[in-house]
């Protein structure tokens, strides 16, 4: 994908290492530092509740998440 064009909706041409670069950089981005804090918090809250299908899981882990992640200490 790195190696070809893409073309936008508008028929605009875009390097594919451009596109990829980014798509690259916002995935580590996210899977590293703060991100990776708080998707390894999501995952004990989780893995606690039997999943989110569990009783009251998805309702955990719905407040779990408006509270931005910061349960149990950031």
């Amino acid at each position: 994908m790195r190696d070809r064009t893409w073309v936008g909706e508008s028929g605009q041409h875009y390097a594919g290492a451009d596109m990829v670069g980014q798509l690259w950089d916002t995935g580590l981005e996210q899977s590293l530092g703060a991100g990776r804090e708080s998707g390894a918090r999501r995952s004990a809250v989780r893995s606690s509740t039997g999943s989110s299908s569990g009783p009251n899981g998805k309702d955990l882990l719905t407040e779990f998440d408006s509270l931005g992640g910061e349960v149990g200490g950031a």
